[in-house]
């Protein structure tokens, strides 16, 4: 095959792992959201104010809502192809 048609398909290939990738954090978002309206019916009114601090970035760790560690990430492609191209 053909470098610049191999160079090609790969350009396509990490085009759609991004909306791929894309796609799922959009999905977890509107799960998120989904649940925390879900929370705003059964919760009472007077209660709502906890709610406030929920956040689909923090994680429970000692019985409380904290800020998330950032994921250690290879850094290089954005788009997270393992390979490298060269013209």
């Amino acid at each position: 095959m053909e470098w610049a048609v191999l160079k090609q398909s790969l350009k396509t290939k990490d085009a759609d792992l991004l909306a791929i990738k894309t796609k799922m954090g959009t999905s977890y978002l509107e799960g998120f959201d989904f649940a925390a309206a879900q929370a705003k019916v059964v919760v009472p009114s007077e209660h709502h104010e906890y709610l406030k601090e929920i956040d689909v970035v923090k994680v429970i760790q000692d019985g409380r809502l904290v800020d998330q560690a950032a994921p250690a990430f290879v850094q290089g492609d954005p788009t997270g192809s393992d390979v490298a191209l060269k013209d």
